[in-house]
């Protein structure tokens, strides 16, 4: 396998050998079971208290996942402002759940890097947190994730991840 071998396919580029955006694979499913609250939440999102842990207000497609929450609980340091760490957790969750939509079955990802850009304190308010496939090969998946409160952009990241086929 190449990265060069890529066919165009809606709007993402889809490696060769990469599941077509309509087929269902284990992880495209395991994205559903999240959004029904079937899905056996992992113990980090639950301790992070990330997303997730309970149901919020989520969809998906190929490249693309996108959800609604508020945060709530021990993520607020002074003034009602979202730890900083917090923001990074949720940045890369989101980023990993955009990258499952990608990977073919057996496959999975490890983040390599986090870059965010904070643009306004993130508040105890219902926050849109949008994380898009921008570019994606054989060995790694670019997401871009944006935060927003009250339609503006709080918190900005970009996530690299590296694709590690199955043993």
């Amino acid at each position: 396998m190449t990265d060069m071998a890529i066919t165009r396919n809606s709007d993402i580029l889809v490696p060769e050998g990469f599941p077509a955006l309509g087929d269902l694979t284990s992880h495209r499913q395991m994205l559903n079971e999240i959004l029904d609250g079937t899905d056996i939440t992992p113990p980090a999102v639950v301790n992070f208290g990330l997303p997730f842990a309970v149901p919020c207000n989520a969809s998906w497609s190929c490249g693309r996942f996108e959800g609604e929450f508020t945060p709530e609980g021990d993520v607020f340091i002074k003034y009602d402002v979202v730890f900083g760490g917090y923001v990074a957790s949720v940045i890369d969750q989101f980023a990993g759940l955009a990258t499952s939509s990608m990977l073919p079955d057996g496959w999975t990802y490890l983040t390599a890097q986090l870059d965010i850009g904070f643009k306004a304190p993130l508040k105890a308010s219902p926050t849109v947190v949008k994380a898009t496939i921008d570019s994606l090969s054989h060995r790694k998946a670019i997401c871009d994730v944006v935060l927003l409160q009250d339609d503006l952009v709080v918190s900005r990241g970009r996530v690299t991840e590296i694709l590690v086929p199955p043993n």
